[in-house]
């Protein structure tokens, strides 16, 4: 009695939520699509808090953050493999194909109605009522997020993204229009030309869109999130602030150093930055130093500095170097602790603009590692020098080449997204490239895990008596 007192109100249950969604699926609002969207790509409802889900042999609640609609069916819905299992297209289009289509093998499906994918998404059931395979979970929709994950899944496969058509694609460039502007413009504008003279990508010409990212955005136009697939960042002081506003929007971005900013779903990297600067100056002093020799790292004592420590700290324990003596740098002008720090030390590894300060003082000749950013913070040439740059630049070098890079990433990536190219396709795929030669800098190589393409740097030596010369290529996983 009481097991079909509980079917009771199941079927009551499911028999309401597809009364509410019949109710609102015809005026879907964008608020109701943004909303299933977040559903189906995160599992998170409209009260902002994961759905429940059941797998079908356990009752206990799984958290839908860990079971969203997209970790197996893809951000596009056209299904992918995971772990062996083959996720089928759940795009709108091929859910209600007017004929019954082959589930599996020896079994065959009738077309959905909202009512039915509501069914499978609750019970399990498919259009013909047959039990989903053990892998689909059960989600426990309240009725306005069942009204909201149809609204988006009637999208899916139907609306393309934002800045596709037939004829073209526009990708986004944001940059400051002081000095490299126009070098950048030239050098972009010529190589879509080049793209689009041997048929652009899948018969679609490459446009850019240029950003002044100093300029108050003019209310006369469409947000420029919705008129671009895609953008590159360029390298400056705001990078930072223009790198979150757009990841806020779900643009896939490419720029250019990552410089110990946290991870985002779709945000990639040409180079790690200062921290791949650091780590390989680490690297590559161990190697030639004595064994068991000490390296100190100079650094701010604020968050900042205690946080480049603890990365880079993280970065050489999972590459297997050496350990770091972390010295802060005083604000208050009391060195004496610090110099004696330094003093035990066989190298200096300077984190921070204001190491020179110390160096300045202290009189011994250990070896000093340099970023080359912060070579204006030495004393001057008589130290025994190791300073890296990611990439050597050649005489007559574009101040152009890494925009032209990451341009270059991102037109290879389009190719392997398909005809069908999408925001969540163009991120899967650029996560498949590796050892990809981009014309500036060592080859890049992207995962779902890596967003960062190439973390080290090239190390030149600077002696006293000698002009500088690069001593080899440090490369960091």
């Amino acid at each position: 009695m009481a097991a079909r007192r509980k079917r009771f109100a199941r079927a009551w249950g499911l028999l309401a939520l597809v009364a509410c969604c019949h109710m609102t699926a015809a005026a879907a609002s964008d608020e109701s699509i943004a909303r299933g969207r977040q559903l189906f790509e995160t599992g998170t409802g409209a009260s902002g808090q994961p759905v429940d889900a059941v797998l079908a042999d356990s009752s206990t609640p799984i958290a839908g953050s860990l079971l969203s609609c997209a970790g197996c069916h893809g951000k596009d819905g056209r299904g992918r493999s995971v772990a062996g299992i083959d996720p089928p297209d759940i795009t709108w289009q091929n859910l209600t194909k007017p004929y019954a289509l082959q589930a599996r093998i020896g079994r065959s499906r009738l077309p959905y109605t909202e009512a039915l994918v509501l069914r499978a998404v609750v019970t399990g059931r498919d259009s013909s009522n047959q039990l989903l395979g053990p892998a689909m979970p059960r989600f426990r929709l309240a009725p306005r997020d069942g009204a909201d994950l149809l609204a988006y899944m009637r999208e899916l496969g139907i609306r393309t993204d934002p800045g596709v058509t037939a004829q073209g694609i526009t990708l986004g460039v944001v940059l400051r229009r002081e000095g490299l502007h126009d070098a950048v413009r030239l050098a972009l504008e010529t190589y879509s030309g080049d793209v689009n003279r041997v048929g652009g990508v899948f018969g679609r010409r490459i446009a850019f869109a240029f950003i002044d990212s100093a300029a108050a955005p003019d209310p006369s136009q469409a947000p420029f999130d919705q008129t671009i697939l895609a953008a590159l960042v360029g390298d400056n002081a705001d990078a930072a602030r223009e790198v979150a506003a757009l990841a806020d929007r779900a643009v896939p971005l490419i720029a250019i150093r990552a410089d110990g900013a946290a991870p985002q779903q779709q945000v990639f990297y040409l180079s790690a930055g200062l921290p791949g600067e650091l780590g390989a100056l680490a690297m590559y002093a161990a190697r030639t130093l004595r064994n068991g020799a000490r390296i100190a790292i100079l650094h701010s004592d604020d968050d900042a500095g205690h946080a480049r420590v603890t990365a880079l700290r993280t970065l050489l324990g999972r590459n297997g170097g050496p350990s770091l003596d972390a010295v802060p740098i005083p604000d208050d002008g009391r060195a004496e602790e610090a110099m004696r720090q330094i003093a035990a030390s066989d190298a200096v590894l300077l984190a921070d603009r204001r190491s020179g300060l110390l160096l300045r003082v202290e009189g011994s000749d250990q070896l000093v590692l340099a970023p080359r950013s912060l070579l204006h913070a030495l004393p001057g040439p008589s130290r025994h020098l190791l300073f890296a740059q990611e990439v050597s630049t050649p005489a007559g070098t574009s101040v152009a080449a890494p925009m032209l890079a990451a341009a270059r990433l991102m037109v290879e990536g389009l190719r392997r997204a398909g005809r069908d190219v999408s925001r969540a396709r163009l991120v899967e795929a650029i996560e498949t490239i590796q050892r990809l030669d981009v014309g500036e800098g060592p080859p890049v190589s992207y995962s779902p895990r890596r967003h960062v393409g190439f973390t080290g740097a090239e190390i030149t030596r600077f002696d006293p008596q000698q002009s500088p010369r690069p001593v080899g290529r440090v490369e960091l996983d």
